[in-house]
């Protein structure tokens, strides 16, 4: 899986929780959705949850990751 791959994914866990801009996944909640099928692993998610950051689209902030009006708009966009 590519890190453009993974960040993709990240995103649409942020669609399927009906998060909007500004809001927060805990990053516990966020490993829980993104391991759970097809076997993904915890480097995958580290490396979509940066590939984001560098897009603009996340923000880290403690536990927490938040969807920023970039990734909100390309998260409508990956649909």
């Amino acid at each position: 899986m590519t890190n453009e791959e993974a960040a993709r994914i990240v995103l649409k866990i942020f669609a399927d929780k009906g998060t909007t801009a500004g809001q927060m996944i805990m990053k516990g909640a966020l490993e829980h959705a993104f391991l759970t099928p097809d076997g993904r692993k915890v480097n995958e998610l580290e490396d979509g949850v940066n590939r984001g950051i560098e897009q603009g689209w996340l923000q880290e902030a403690g536990d927490g990751v938040t969807l920023t009006a970039a990734g909100f708009a390309a998260m409508k966009q990956t649909g």
